[in-house]
């Protein structure tokens, strides 16, 4: 049978940023059948929509880059495709960019993220600065997480850690044995209670493989899909 993957880049802000994972799948897959597409199914006694999310966002984290892939049964062009699914998504779900990814591709793969909170008025950025310059000078960052027995050494991950236009900016590599987890840097700051002081942390930007990691010392804006020619929303 006939069929066509699609890369989507999204936004995931406001209070959706409370939802987890498995409800962010959920509501792809209805506003897909409600927008009538053909989404290629799995294998098997249990078959599944094809979709994947390639680096899941934790709760609580709004997301301003994320990708989705997705196969449909039938190729259909870009902006049919866009114009389908956006108005089927609830108020915090937005669809900046979609691209047919050519056939042979890999599936997207996520090499690096980029992390920011910002910082208020009170924060002393110079304390924060002389924070910053002590962490990323260990050699080791043992953290034990609630989910392992053991420690994870998170320094080999943390690639980016600056005070970028008043906002604190975290940048980690993301391999196939894991990565730092956002959270996990803000505790090596010792700014772990910062969340729950009402800061929030987002997501700007997620990497994939093949795609160059921004430089630390600049703001992290939208860039155009990998891969492959995309349609974004200020060229509709």
């Amino acid at each position: 049978m006939t069929h066509q993957r699609y890369r989507i880049r999204f936004r995931k802000e406001g209070d959706l940023r409370f939802l987890s994972h498995r409800d962010l799948v959920r509501t792809f897959e209805r506003a897909f059948r409600r927008a009538g597409l053909g989404l290629r199914m799995s294998q098997g006694f249990h078959p599944k929509p094809q979709m994947s999310f390639p680096l899941a966002l934790a709760v609580g984290i709004a997301g301003m880059r994320e990708v989705l892939e997705l196969n449909l049964t039938e190729p259909l062009a870009v902006v049919d495709l866009w114009a389908a699914i956006e108005c089927h998504l609830p108020k915090g779900l937005a669809i900046d960019a979609v691209e047919a990814v050519p056939a042979g591709t890999r599936k997207a793969a996520v090499c690096y993220a980029v992390y920011r909170m910002a910082l208020h008025s009170e924060d002393n950025q110079q304390e924060l600065q002389s924070q910053i310059n002590h962490v990323m000078r260990q050699p080791s960052l043992p953290l034990r997480r609630v989910d392992r027995d053991s420690c994870v050494d998170i320094r080999p991950y943390l690639d980016q850690l600056a005070i970028v236009d008043d906002q604190l900016q975290i940048g980690v590599h993301v391999t196939p044995r894991g990565s730092a987890r956002p959270r996990e840097v803000l505790q090596a700051l010792g700014l772990d209670d910062l969340e729950s002081a009402g800061r929030n942390l987002t997501r700007v930007d997620v990497v994939l493989d093949g795609g160059v990691r921004p430089p630390a010392d600049v703001p992290v804006g939208p860039t155009p899909c990998d891969d492959a020619e995309s349609l974004r929303t200020t060229n509709r």
